[in-house]
């Protein structure tokens, strides 16, 4: 009933899970530094997966005040060898940093595109954001690494989201990279 302790529970609550994310984050990079990050591969319908990360990703855009977009209608359906946990947990840290390093309003885009030239899917994540400076492109996906202006936007970031997200798309066979846009390529 008291306003005041439900204020201070919620800060305890938010306060612990921050710090049991940064408590995964570190265990992870350790797992993946000494070769044990394990992997079970299986074939999964990627785009079935995507919307089920939209989903999840709709209420904290909401609390944003940012809107999600995402049509597969080109692509209804994709079936490719992966492990949807650790593939799940790459695409929706991309999804979550375009939602929390956006504006006021903004939007992020989802798009998936099957290359014909190569045995590849490139999954974009666009948003209307921040940004990224020129000069930290090329740090992005090191540990610990997080730009002047996402430090600004988000104060409570560890830098270790987009180093296991590399890691993970790499043990996919694909890329991640930073083109006006964020982008992970996926063998098919």
């Amino acid at each position: 009933d008291r306003p005041e302790l439900r204020d201070l529970i919620k800060e305890t609550f938010d306060l612990s899970q921050r710090t049991l994310k940064i408590t995964n984050d570190i265990l992870d990079v350790s797992k993946i530094e000494e070769g044990r990050f394990g992997y079970k591969f299986e074939e999964i319908d990627l785009i079935k997966m995507l919307k089920e990360l939209v989903e999840t990703a709709v209420p904290v855009a909401k609390q944003y005040s940012i809107r999600i977009y995402f049509d597969p209608s080109n692509i209804p359906s994709l079936n490719i060898q992966a492990d949807q946990s650790r593939l799940g947990t790459a695409i929706l840290n991309f999804i979550d940093n375009a939602i929390r390093y956006n504006v006021k309003n903004g939007k992020v885009t989802i798009s998936v595109e099957k290359l014909t030239e190569k045995p590849f899917v490139k999954i974009s994540i666009e948003d209307s954001g921040i940004g990224i400076n020129t000069d930290d492109v090329g740090k992005l996906f090191q540990k610990f690494y997080r730009g002047a202006n996402a430090v600004q936007v988000e104060p409570n970031g560890n830098g270790l989201g987009l180093f296991i997200t590399r890691n993970v798309v790499k043990r996919h066979g694909g890329e991640v990279g930073h083109r006006q846009r964020r982008r992970l390529l996926l063998a098919t």
